[in-house]
């Protein structure tokens, strides 16, 4: 989903010079989910690696922390999932925020 989307917003500006709203809010949509099932598929690791994987010397801990702080970015964090919603749902929504 995350590639197709891209693929298909770039060949969209590269043919237009523009990306759509519709188009903005799935590569939105796309580049929120990949992230954040990174960061649950890190979550499990971290899980399956017990107690010691929170020591600095744990490469998991290191992983787990640059997963869960990318996830809060304002761009993929959850509260893409309202924009994205209310614009497919077509409700009034700031488009700047896609």
């Amino acid at each position: 989903y995350y590639y197709e989307s891209i693929g298909k917003a770039w060949d969209k500006a590269q043919a237009s010079g523009a990306v759509s709203l519709d188009e903005r809010v799935d590569l939105r949509l796309a580049a929120t989910h990949a992230v954040r099932t990174c960061a649950n598929v890190t979550r499990a690791m971290c899980d399956l690696g017990g107690g010691s994987s929170v020591f600095l010397s744990s490469s998991l801990q290191r992983r787990f922390r640059d997963a869960f702080v990318g996830a809060q970015h304002m761009m993929i964090a959850p509260q893409t999932y309202e924009f994205t919603g209310r614009a497919l749902m077509g409700l009034p929504t700031d488009a700047s925020f896609l």
